[in-house]
């Protein structure tokens, strides 16, 4: 079984995230995804929690508060698993799919976990200034203190779907969860294909499923604010060949929200 949580949202003006919105601010949830699968019990990111204040008390943090204006008062992790029937403990995996403030928002709560990310990615932004820190959507104080995680990179390289995506890893290797690099957006973003559910955790890779579905390009606005702008498009693209061969997979992405005019 998997389940699509809301955890948190923000607001934004509905033609930044699909030009088919309507000229008006929408609340944009976070999702994340919780999933038992081979016996394990798998969270796919945290989305916000109310750490996002705490972190950005300061300048130049608190720019963070006026680029993206996240909800108050956001329940723990914990209570949404409550509240969704589920149970949050030190067994659930942990997989990031790159270090945004709407992905790790709730790393705090899960510094027992055994927890999965990118170490080149965030070996990266630790390096930056911390303006170009907060230019780049990485608040530090999000992470916990003791953090420790288990690298992406480290896990077993696959050579399957490599005629679509440039590294391919088998977390667990029982070719139960792929992560998919999906580099651009963040410098080594990665999105997770869970093949028993048919499901493709896109993160942030694209805002809208229409704009894979629909569009021959990369949308305007996420192609301006990506790290690597070339690195983004060809994601895009070679996300587009993935779903034309899938056709059936479900493509879940972190901000859905609205429909068109």
């Amino acid at each position: 079984m998997y389940k699509i949580l809301k955890q948190g949202s923000c607001r934004a003006f509905g033609k930044t995230i699909d030009k088919r919105a309507l000229n008006k601010f929408y609340e944009i949830p976070a999702y994340c995804i919780y999933l038992e699968i081979n016996n394990r019990k798998i969270l796919i990111d945290t989305g916000y929690s109310n750490s996002f204040y705490e972190s950005t008390k300061n300048f130049p943090e608190r720019f963070m508060r006026y680029v993206t204006p996240v909800e108050k008062n956001i329940l723990s992790l914990e209570e949404t698993f409550r509240l969704n029937d589920l149970k949050l403990d030190e067994s659930v995996n942990i997989l990031i799919s790159h270090f945004h403030p709407d992905h790790i928002g709730s790393l705090k709560e899960l510094s027992n976990n055994k927890i999965f990310a990118s170490e080149r990615e965030l070996s990266l932004y630790k390096k930056l200034s911390s303006v170009k820190k907060v230019k780049n959507a990485f608040l530090e104080e999000l992470l916990p203190k003791s953090f420790e995680f288990i690298s992406l990179e480290s896990t077993l390289k696959s050579e399957e779907f490599n005629e679509y995506f440039e590294e391919v890893y088998d977390i667990f290797g029982d070719k139960s969860i792929y992560a998919f690099s999906l580099f651009g957006h963040s410098p080594y973003q990665f999105g997770f294909y869970v093949p028993e559910y048919n499901f493709f955790y896109v993160a942030d890779a694209i805002y809208s499923e229409k704009n894979l579905f629909l569009d021959d390009k990369l949308s305007k606005t996420l192609k301006m604010i990506s790290w690597d702008k070339v690195e983004a498009e060809k994601t895009f693209q070679n996300m587009k060949k993935f779903v034309e061969d899938f056709k059936d997979v479900k493509i879940i992405v972190t901000h859905e929200v609205f429909e068109g005019e």
